[in-house]
């Protein structure tokens, strides 16, 4: 997808990068997926018409900061995102760890930002795996509300792709609109 001349695109998420994320302690995990996330959102600002802001939260900043709503607000020429990031060296899936990773705050707020029009999204990475996963946060925030247990036999579940093909992902999630996708909102 990267189909620009003489850029090189930074390396998504490799197998040795995902053998040092195992090693981090899980409070780390998180992080280490947001700031390549963030890598990755640099490029693309830089070579597509996309925009981005991290949202910093007393875990990210090291400061007191009141909690934010998501990691990252990407703005792209189909949509403005509302992203959060999540990583677990333990789970395969955001199915079996979501009640204890995603707030009810969170949640809601991802819900919401649907509510105005725009979309949420949950991005889910398991170093176990290698796998990344991408959830409508309509349906993350619906599913808390209520107290249902997610599945990826929902339209709830939009895709998920190896982490080596993160950048790939990132460019049809905020610049073809994955049909499927926009059907969620």
């Amino acid at each position: 997808m990267n189909n620009l001349p003489g850029i090189k695109a930074p390396r998504a998420i490799s197998e040795k990068m995902l053998i040092n994320a195992r090693k981090l302690p899980p409070e780390k995990l998180g992080a280490w997926f947001e700031a390549r996330s963030q890598e990755l959102f640099k490029h693309l600002k830089e070579y597509k018409r996309l925009t981005f802001l991290r949202l910093y939260d007393s875990k990210s900043a090291g400061a007191y900061l009141p909690k934010q709503p998501g990691d990252f607000i990407v703005a792209s020429p189909n949509d403005v995102f509302l992203v959060e990031c999540k990583a677990s060296k333990t789970h395969k899936s955001l199915v079996s760890c979501a009640a204890s990773n995603v707030s009810k705050e969170q949640a809601a707020e991802h819900w919401m930002w649907s509510r105005s029009g725009h979309t949420g999204m949950f991005l889910f990475i398991s170093v176990v795996t290698g796998e990344i996963e991408v959830w409508d946060g309509k349906y993350i925030g619906d599913s808390r509300r209520c107290g249902r247990r997610i599945s990826k036999n929902s339209p709830g579940f939009i895709t998920s792709i190896q982490a080596d093909q993160y950048l790939s992902l990132l460019e049809a999630l905020f610049f073809e609109a994955l049909g499927r996708y926009g059907e969620n909102k």
